[in-house]
């Protein structure tokens, strides 16, 4: 219809009217444009102000946990190395005895590193990523996805050690009714080093397992505070 029009007017000889419709039209156009594109930045930023809250509701779960975690960890290789100690006194009470089996007790305990990352893995998967406005963060946020893969890396094997030092640590355990086990004391005595060396190992596992989750304790408050200070 418009093309109809300018033709019309062309035949007249009204080329004044074809300049100034045709610079409303493109100037239609541009506004156009820009208010999608408005509307998009607008969209765009809601989005990114989302993701920074439910970042800082996964950071915080992940740093409550890791705490905890870490602590309980903590009080485990005192336990271990406690044990540790008493293997190298020239005779053992029963007292003595039940500390060394409480140190075998949590030898078996894991590492866990709880860490929520579902909303980073969306920004990753999604590639969302590019909504995050910040170069500080962006780089935050793929330090603390890369540590946090490598730590499960290690965590793993770190498991294999701990599977074939406890099969050591079994040797020295008989069962008891129900559920329980017993501590064979004497077969303790006569394998004092051996004992020592998987605990040794057990408990180098778990001091790593701790030093790991406070390397993330780093990241995610370093991760926190940068989302603090873009949503003030």
């Amino acid at each position: 219809m418009i093309f109809k029009q300018w033709r019309v007017q062309a035949e007249r000889g009204n080329w004044l009217w074809l300049v100034v419709e045709f610079f409303v039209l493109v100037v239609g156009f541009l506004v156009s444009l820009q208010v999608n594109d408005w509307q998009d930045s607008r969209s765009e930023r809601e989005l990114e102000s989302e993701y920074l809250d439910r970042l800082l509701v996964d950071f915080e779960q992940s740093r409550v946990q890791l705490t905890e975690s870490v602590d309980r960890m903590s009080a485990m290789l005192r336990t271990l190395e406690t044990g540790m100690g008493l293997l190298s006194e020239p005779e053992l009470t029963e007292a003595q005895h039940q500390l060394i089996f409480d140190a075998v007790g949590v030898a078996g305990i894991f590492g866990q590193f709880d860490i929520v990352v579902g909303t980073l893995e969306e920004l990753k998967d999604t590639g969302n990523m590019r909504l995050i406005r910040s170069k500080a963060l962006r780089v935050g946020l793929g330090n603390l996805w890369q540590r946090y893969q490598q730590i499960l890396r290690l965590s793993n094997v770190r498991t294999l050690y701990r599977v074939e030092a406890s099969t050591q640590l079994s040797d020295h355990l008989y069962p008891k009714k129900g559920a329980s086990y017993g501590w064979d004391t004497e077969s303790v005595e006569n394998s004092r080093r051996e004992l020592y060396s998987a605990l040794a190992r057990i408990r180098h596992n778990q001091a790593a397992d701790i030093t790991d989750s406070k390397k993330l304790l780093v990241l995610l408050e370093e991760n926190t505070a940068i989302i603090d200070s873009l949503l003030q």
